[in-house]
């Protein structure tokens, strides 16, 4: 007997045993199985980002490899939609990570005519540290409105070119920013304005990069990149890593600086009019 509901207890760790990909962000209640004969294999779930310009949804489907192509994978798909007040959201998405098994997952999201929306490279430095002298100092709070509005337009560009409807002053952001002030860098300039800022958490994943437009294209952002490298590393770090949309022009920089992409995760945009089907 076949049958789509709440998960149950300790499914969730039975499903990653499948092979799921269900990140601890996603609450237990935005999680469905599907059950076969009172056991789990496949899911469907979901988790919402709700922020001050836009609205967006991930979905995420899954069936055990020796259940797919048996239309698991849609009846999944036409479930998690019924239960999402999709229009709701300026975007409904899905990833698919290249990998084993990737050409399935592109098939399947573009069977339910998904748009191959975007696409994210994930890259690693594992090189030695940089000499290079540049004075950066800690992020405070009165430097959060400037740099957000060096941010936003620095991105505006960018965020026009995949459609997002970015703002320039976020209070979700801004926290953030306060909370993870041990972790971001701020260049000021000669006056003591913040021109530019990056994240190096202490794990080593960097993120949050930006130089305001009018301090483009005098290599400071390749410096405060390499510094920031060089923090990771002196925290016991043996790599670096980031994420850049593939048709970021900043993507050449870290080429050049000896990041390798090891992975690429596709985001497909679905229709947010399924509210139909078995």
């Amino acid at each position: 007997m076949d049958e789509i509901r709440s998960i149950e207890h300790g499914a969730r760790q039975a499903l990653v045993g499948l092979g799921a990909e269900l990140p601890m962000s996603i609450p237990d209640e935005c999680i469905y199985a599907y059950y076969r004969d009172g056991k789990p294999i496949g899911t469907a779930a979901y988790i919402q980002n709700i922020g001050d310009g836009e609205d967006s949804i991930r979905i995420y489907i899954y069936a055990a490899k020796e259940f797919r192509r048996r239309g698991i994978g849609t009846k999944l798909y036409r479930f998690i939609m019924r239960q999402i007040d999709t229009e709701h959201y300026d975007v409904v998405s899905g990833a698919v990570i290249e990998g084993g098994g990737c050409d399935q997952a592109y098939e399947f999201c573009r069977s339910l005519g998904a748009e191959d929306w975007q696409a994210l490279y994930r890259m690693r430095y594992s090189g030695p540290s940089f000499p290079v002298s540049i004075e950066l100092v800690p992020y405070r709070d009165e430097y959060y409105e400037e740099l957000a509005r060096s941010k936003f337009e620095s991105w505006r560009a960018l965020s026009a070119d995949y459609g997002f409807d970015a703002v320039p002053y976020s209070a979700r952001e801004r926290e953030e920013w306060r909370r993870d002030a041990g972790n971001i860098f701020v260049r000021l300039s000669e006056t003591g304005r913040p021109i530019a800022m990056c994240s190096c958490g202490e794990n080593g994943h960097m993120h949050g990069l930006f130089v305001s437009d009018e301090y483009k294209g005098q290599g400071l952002g390749r410096s405060i990149l390499m510094y920031c490298i060089n923090r990771a590393f002196e925290r016991g770090n043996r790599e670096v890593e980031l994420s850049v949309l593939t048709r970021n022009p900043a993507k050449r920089m870290y080429l050049e600086l000896g990041f390798r992409a090891f992975e690429t995760e596709h985001y497909f945009r679905f229709s947010k009019c399924v509210k139909h089907g078995s």
